[in-house]
């Protein structure tokens, strides 16, 4: 049995608690949370910003996924709705200039709706096509850093057992880390869902706001 010395643990982070005072009443509705920016994040939005066209940080990734018990486009969209559910970081939205200094505002619902294309009945070199296509105008479409989730989710069918999971995402709400730790739950969930037919329900994580915490303390 592994035991955690309470001193090594950190200490709970009340909702809002890092939003001055006199910028709650700005808040918008439907927040379950605020707080700043990491530095790691406002450095990243800088980048962003500083030159639209470059489309820094703004992270296109195609993958091949393997559904051997058999693909199901309502339990992929429900193991995606539990993760959206389960971790604040995608239920996240920023707001630069509203307040006294950039914040990220967690909502308390975000929907993101998996898009999905069959390309089962084309040529293997018009399905390249199609997805590298497809890939150039997800680069092409940036996210309105207001609006949660700053993530977007497409699927191309390509074989009954194969697809290509296309993830965009903004790179302030996901690290390399994260992106490949959220697909393999939402495979595991599927599969989950496929061949148990039970409800999706993702581990649990440390929020977010605990890091923005302990940083806030290192700096201090």
């Amino acid at each position: 049995e592994l035991v955690t010395d309470a001193a090594d643990t950190p200490e709970p982070v009340a909702p809002f608690s890092f939003v001055d005072p006199a910028d709650r009443d700005r808040l918008p509705d439907g927040l379950a949370d605020a707080y700043p920016l990491t530095m790691l994040q406002a450095g990243m939005l800088h980048e962003m910003l500083a030159d639209h066209r470059r489309g820094a940080y703004h992270n296109v990734t195609d993958l091949k996924i393997t559904v051997p018990e058999g693909f199901d486009a309502a339990a992929f969209q429900s193991a995606v709705d539990a993760v959206v559910a389960a971790h604040p970081i995608l239920r996240t939205s920023v707001d630069l200039v509203g307040h006294r200094e950039p914040l990220q505002l967690v909502h308390r619902t975000a929907h993101l709706p998996v898009g999905y294309t069959d390309l089962r009945g084309l040529p293997r070199e018009e399905q390249r096509e199609r997805l590298r296509r497809f890939v150039d105008a997800e680069f092409d479409r940036r996210f309105d850093l207001a609006a949660a989730p700053l993530v977007r989710i497409h699927l191309h069918h390509v074989t009954d057992h194969d697809l290509r999971l296309v993830l965009t995402d903004c790179h302030v709400v996901l690290d390399g880390w994260s992106l490949t730790s959220l697909v393999a739950d939402l495979l595991a969930l599927h599969r989950e869902a496929v061949t148990r037919r039970t409800a999706p329900r993702p581990p649990s994580v440390p929020a977010f706001a605990e890091y923005v915490a302990l940083e806030r303390a290192a700096l201090a």
